[in-house]
């Protein structure tokens, strides 16, 4: 090597080399945006070191525009004043940290280019100052900032039903003026109406007009930052039988430069079941419900079918016993009258029975004069393996059952029974046992031979250690043969509420049928004690009746009046007059209005018990889920009579 090459490599080697003493670089670097459309920002600012020894003593200096609203120190041990200009300093900042940083936020009251300056330092020794001090520029547009979004109302959709969506409107850049709003649905569906609505966020402002299925909305005016818009949109889905997605879209625009136009159209989809037709009321067939229920076993165990009546079908009487349902099939009896099933021509066999899969869901439909039950759910699936079913379980909604050997016998893992009429069953009207989750809302269930309504829940807890439970609330329960409500002693979490109970065989209400059942010594935990109601009495001159007695502190308790006890003897719950807390004094009083002169009154305790641990990723998919607390009701208190 000659010497002038050996110059060159020790001059090379020379400027590659730190500064004497040098230990490292530490810079400032803006990290916020460039342009913004309201007239709230933040200054950001992030510390760099690459020194392999701390770099110590550090200071930030951060001289902004417009007024300072907050200061943020997210630095290890940084502190900041809240003046401008902003002196922030840390102890040390290392390599690689990525906390060393902070923030200054500010208002700009009008829209023009804005700049700041950032200026650090340190004792420690470092490399060339010229990048201790930097500037960064920012444009407050003024500019609206118009988006919006689409929310469907519903889990899933059939063929030419009705559903909705919610659209809302949100502003969240400067003023706006002579806002439009336009959707549709997609691929033959049809807007039918467009009703703007709030809900708790003042009054809406936007106008909206119906065209060729179509909606368009215009909204006067809408102020800076966040201001917001909605508007429920009814549709009517497309009426495809091959089924796939409803698809709604819409955009927003206003009569100025947007500043993000990107955000100005928006979508959303739902599933659209498909369709099998039943269009003769022929036992065998095409067109037949025993056709459409083989060709659905086959085809819908991931995706959500319906079997839906058309034509004209009113009446189906099948004479030999039904294929079993499986998979995540919906059985809709029509929008208007319901199309009745009738059993009278078989010797054996139950009405729909649903083996297996995700869900069944019946609707609006009358199932009546089966040998066997009239809906049957037995269901071996996983609740995770539904998700994309859009659930799993038995949901059944306001059909008629009535002269089957039970009405519904539901041994799925969620049940969901709303609005039904189950009425002259031989043996119980609704018999639950080993579901997990139920809810049993607002059904007539009279004169069916054994009890009314017959709920054992599964007896071990699910996804990790949830109990499972129940609620039944305001049903009316008359005339059945033995109970009108009854419970197992299982594990779960059963809630009785507001139930119009009479005329049943044995009680109202019991739990482990064993009719009596005393209170305990100590009910801290499981089912609470009943309460003790002591005495009731009128009061001609306010013509009102009194209810006294005692529970223990903090319950719950429902008062029920009856004008009889049931044929045995036992308390019933004809009416419920109403709830009341028991506070410290553990003293129960409840006044309501009337002559109640020899009507009997009874009540229950419910308590709460909150579930802290159900997680949201634990709630099964679909309608039903465990809510986040479960609640356990007592059995009837001994009745006393009002004098």
């Amino acid at each position: 090597m000659t010497r002038r090459s050996l110059g060159f490599l020790l001059v090379s080697l020379l400027l590659a080399l730190p500064t004497l003493g040098q230990a490292g670089d530490l810079s400032a670097i803006f990290t916020s945006d460039a342009r913004i459309a309201v007239p709230y920002y933040t200054w950001n600012v992030r510390l760099q070191w690459n020194g392999e020894q701390p770099a110590r003593d550090v200071v930030l200096e951060l001289n902004v525009p417009g007024t300072i609203t907050q200061v943020h120190a997210r630095g290890e041990g940084m502190t900041c004043t809240d003046t401008n200009p902003v002196r922030c300093t840390m102890p040390f900042v290392t390599r690689d940290d990525i906390w060393a940083s902070a923030g200054v936020s500010v208002r700009l009251e009008e829209p023009g280019t804005y700049e700041a300056t950032a200026t650090v330092s340190t004792s420690t020794p470092e490399g060339p100052a010229s990048n201790n001090s930097v500037r960064y520029s920012i444009v407050q547009t003024g500019l609206p900032d118009m988006w919006g979004s689409l929310i469907s109302e519903d889990e899933t959709m059939e063929p030419g039903g009705e559903g909705s969506f919610r659209l809302g409107i949100t502003n969240s850049g400067g003023h706006a003026t002579n806002i439009v709003v336009r959707a549709k649905i997609e691929d033959g569906g049809e807007i039918l109406r467009a009703v703007p609505t709030n809900w708790g966020f003042g009054e809406p402002t936007a106008t909206c007009t119906i065209a060729g299925g179509e909606v368009t909305c215009r909204i006067p005016e809408m102020d800076a930052i966040h201001d917001f818009e909605l508007v429920r949109l009814h549709y009517r889905a497309p009426d495809r039988r091959e089924g796939g997605r409803v698809v709604a879209t819409a955009s927003v625009e206003s009569d100025r430069e947007d500043f993000d136009p990107d955000n100005n159209a928006f979508r959303a989809e739902v599933a659209l079941r498909r369709l099998f037709v039943v269009d003769s009321t022929e036992d065998e067939g095409t067109g037949t419900l025993r056709q459409a229920i083989l060709e659905a076993g086959a085809a819908c165990d991931e995706t959500p079918c319906t079997i839906g009546f058309r034509g004209g079908v009113q009446l189906v009487q099948p004479r030999t016993p039904l294929p079993h349902l499986r998979g995540a099939v919906r059985v809709s009896g029509g929008r208007e009258a319901r199309v009745v099933l009738d059993g009278s021509l078989l010797s054996e066999g139950h009405g729909l029975v649903f083996d297996g899969g995700c869900h069944l869901d019946v609707r609006n439909l009358e199932i009546r004069n089966f040998p066997g039950h009239g809906i049957e759910a037995r269901q071996d699936a996983a609740f995770y393996q539904c998700y994309d079913a859009g659930g799993y379980g038995l949901y059944v909604r306001n059909s008629w059952l009535a002269n089957n050997e039970r009405g519904i016998v539901a041994k799925a893992i969620d049940v969901s029974l709303r609005e039904n009429v189950i009425v002259d069953h031989r043996r119980a009207g609704i018999f639950i046992d080993g579901s997990y989750y139920s809810e049993v809302f607002n059904n007539v269930v009279v004169n069916n031979g054994a009890t009314g309504i017959f709920v054992n829940t599964a007896d071990e807890p699910q996804f990790g250690g949830i109990p499972p439970g129940a609620d039944l609330v305001e049903n009316i329960v008359h005339g059945n043969g033995e109970w009108g409500i009854v419970r197992t002693r299982n594990r779960g979490l059963v809630q009785m509420r507001r139930n119009s109970m009479i005329r049943n065989g044995l009680r109202g209400w019991d739990i482990g049928l064993d009719l009596i059942a005393p209170n305990r010594d100590n009910d801290i935990s499981g089912i609470p004690n009943k309460p003790n109601i002591t005495h009731a009495t009128y009061d001609p001159a306010t013509d009102t009746t009194t209810i006294h007695g005692t529970s223990w502190w903090g319950a719950s308790v429902d008062l029920y009046a009856s004008t009889s006890l049931s044929r045995h003897g036992h308390p019933e719950a004809e009416r419920w007059l109403g709830a009341t807390h028991v506070f410290s004094n553990e003293k129960i009083e409840l006044t309501v209005p009337g002559d109640l002169r020899g009507q009997w009154i009874t009540g229950t305790i419910t308590r709460g018990v909150t579930l802290y641990f159900l997680r949201d990723e634990a709630k099964p998919a679909g309608e039903v889920y465990r809510p986040p607390a479960g609640y356990e009701t007592s059995e009837l208190s001994d009745p006393v009579q009002v004098f």
